[in-house]
């Protein structure tokens, strides 16, 4: 596995989220859109970032893809 892989850090920020774990998903989310990853219509529908829509990271990250 490539951990710099976008998909990749796409499922690990995924998995962060739903573990509660909002700094570190984030930071993998945005090293995923850095890298590549970029359907934004299935970021604002993924019920996996229901707990971070309203955090100004999250917010700035969309706003910017």
């Amino acid at each position: 596995m490539d951990p710099e892989d976008p998909m990749l850090l796409y499922n690990v920020s995924c998995l962060y989220s739903v573990l509660g774990r909002i700094d570190d998903c984030l930071t993998a989310l945005e090293k995923a859109v850095n890298k590549g990853w970029g359907d934004k219509a299935w970021l604002e529908h993924d019920s996996d970032f229901d707990n971070v829509r309203e955090h100004p990271r999250y917010l700035a990250l969309v706003r910017a893809m």
